[in-house]
This record gives C-alpha cells, sequence and structure tokens, in this order.
C-alpha cells in the first residue's frame, strides 16, 4: 500500500486518503496502519479539508490513540505536521485527562507533544492541571 501510495499522483491519491480517514482509529492502533498512516500525513498537510478530517478522527478517538502503543505516534505526528490551530480541537478534547495521560507509558509521549505544540495559554492550562492533581503528588 505504501509503495503504490508514493508511486500515485496527488489526485488519485485522494482514494487511498479517503478509505484511511474511514479506518484512521484501527489504522493508526496497528503497526503496519501506523506505517502507512505517517506516510499519509504528510500528504495531506496543505489541504486544510482533509487536515480537518483527520483532526477530527484523531480528536475523537484521543484517549484510545494516546494510550495505544501505536496510536500515540499517530498523535504525535499529527502534532508535528499539523498547525497549532488545527491542533486545539485534539488539545481541547485532552482537557481533565492530561494527568492521567501523563503518567501512563504511551500516553506520556503523546502529551509531552501536546505541550510543546500548545499555546502559551493553553501549556499553562495543561500544567496547572498536572500538577494540581493529587494523583502527581
Amino acid at each position: 500500500m505504501q509503495k503504490a501510495l508514493a508511486s500515485l499522483t496527488n489526485g488519485r491519491r485522494s482514494f487511498i486518503v479517503l478509505e484511511a480517514l474511514d479506518k484512521f482509529t484501527e489504522l493508526a492502533s496497528d503497526a503496519n496502519g501506523l506505517c502507512l498512516i505517517k506516510k499519509l500525513l504528510p500528504l495531506i498537510r496543505g489541504d486544510s479539508e482533509l487536515a480537518a478530517s483527520v483532526m477530527d478522527k484523531i480528536t475523537k478517538s484521543s484517549i484510545e490513540l494516546a494510550q495505544s502503543p501505536y496510536g500515540n505516534y499517530a498523535i504525535q505526528v499529527a502534532l508535528e505536521l499539523f498547525s497549532a490551530e488545527e491542533c486545539v480541537p485534539l488539545l481541547e478534547s485532552l482537557k481533565g485527562k492530561y494527568t492521567q495521560l501523563s503518567m501512563l507509558k504511551f500516553s506520556s509521549n503523546a502529551i509531552e507533544r501536546c505541550i510543546e505544540k500548545a499555546s502559551p495559554k493553553m501549556q499553562n492550562e495543561i500544567i496547572k492541571e498536572i500538577i494540581s492533581s493529587e494523583k502527581f503528588l
């Protein structure tokens, strides 16, 4: 699939992208599927409509993906590639869960990327949420 994707022009890739979006959470949670997601995300970075669709899929499954051995990488790649503005829904969806996720093996990496991507105001909110938790003490 990855070789086929690389050999297609942008216009012809769209059908693969759309199919992958339908199965995004399943693909992102699998080792081979994650490889495909990591190839797809840079290709759609310039398309704001597709980027919004991807962020919507990630946001709807953010807790599940963050805790997944592979899904957390999908979150990290999206945070690296997409603009801060495009990532706001994801960052907002994790409010109230930052402390819990920051203490787990896989999701702690995704939370670190969230903090890096967040605006200064949002960074303060995330840090405050984490350090004010009884679990943190």
